[in-house]
């Protein structure tokens, strides 16, 4: 029913090289009987080699595809248990174990060099936190922006009357406090219009002032938005001080870039196939469905593995040279 070439065979092959060690951790005396963490593994990792990287997608495989519903042997786990499968802790060392058998098998066919070792330079980062560093010229030139902003928002409301002048002719800079005064301002002339609708009958009139009144409010509210951020630019300069970046989990930490860190980037680019690249482009494996940093290693290691087995595959499907 499965050919031998199909992936779901070397999927089981190398499964059931495993040895029993790893398996037992994944016994339990308690509660309903469990799937077999055999039959677990072989769905999981024929489900990542076909780019199917969620428990509802292989829940859904196992009643519809054949060469899943054969290494299930027919049972039909919901994506609840795969997924806690999946993450177990006991699975770190059962897949130490499977890359140990997978390589053994490779090294048994053949086409490996086991006398080289390549190393991937890819870097992982986590979404989390991403940026914790400030750097001066991007305070600098944010600061910047948003003075000119400050200005404009200046003059449009002094040219309407709505403030008094705030500033002297040599006078250009619009600062935090100026910002808190045309906020005050502004919130006086929102209160009369309300009252001037309150206190007016005539439909078309009111409609007239709520126009008026809801470019006070936006006004307002951009007004509020520059002054939160004039007082965030103030702050981070005075941390600052004289230094050119520091960290927003320990102000005393400055960020530092090692002289030689382009040159082994640089170094980086020359390998001919990245292992994530050739992860993302044949699986299309481009983000994690766990959170925490043991979770995705076990979730990384499953994928790489899921990719080996099929590249694995392919090499002994493909026809011999010359032929």
């Amino acid at each position: 029913m499965i050919p031998e070439d199909d992936i779901a065979v070397a999927v089981n092959e190398m499964v059931e090289s495993i040895l029993e060690g790893p398996f037992k951790a994944f016994e339990h005396d308690l509660g309903a009987s469990s799937y077999h963490p055999r039959m677990m593994m072989k769905i999981i990792l024929c489900g990542y080699a076909q780019s199917l990287w969620s428990g509802r997608k292989i829940e859904a495989e196992l009643s519809g595809s054949l060469r899943m519903m054969w290494l299930a042997q027919h049972q039909r786990p919901s994506y609840r248990p795969i997924n806690r499968f999946r993450v177990h802790p006991a699975m770190a060392a059962l897949i130490k174990e499977a890359f140990i058998q997978f390589r053994m098998q490779l090294q048994a066919h053949d086409p490996i060099d086991a006398d080289a070792i390549f190393i991937d330079g890819t870097k992982l980062a986590a979404n989390a936190n991403k940026y914790t560093f400030v750097f001066r010229k991007s305070v600098e030139k944010h600061q910047e922006k948003l003075r000119a902003q400050s200005r404009l928002m200046y003059d449009t409301i002094h040219e309407q009357m709505i403030i008094p002048a705030l500033l002297e002719e040599s006078e250009s800079l619009v600062t935090a406090g100026h910002l808190d005064t045309m906020h005050q301002a502004l919130e006086t002339v929102k209160t009369g219009l309300t009252e001037t609708i309150d206190a007016t009958a005539a439909v078309e009139d009111r409609k007239a002032v709520r126009a008026k009144r809801a470019i006070i409010r936006k006004t307002k509210r951009k007004c509020a938005d520059l002054r939160a951020r004039e007082e965030k630019y103030t702050e981070q300069l005075a941390i600052l001080g004289t230094r050119n970046s520091y960290s927003k989990t320990d102000l005393d930490a400055t960020f530092m870039r090692m002289k030689e860190s382009r040159t082994i980037y640089q170094q980086r680019q020359i390998d001919i196939e990245m292992v994530f690249d050739n992860l993302k482009a044949n699986l299309a494996f481009k983000r994690f469905s766990v959170r925490g940093a043991r979770k995705v290693k076990i979730e990384t290691d499953l994928a790489l593995l899921a990719l080996n087995l099929r590249k694995f595959r392919q090499v002994q499907a493909a026809p011999p040279a010359g032929i």
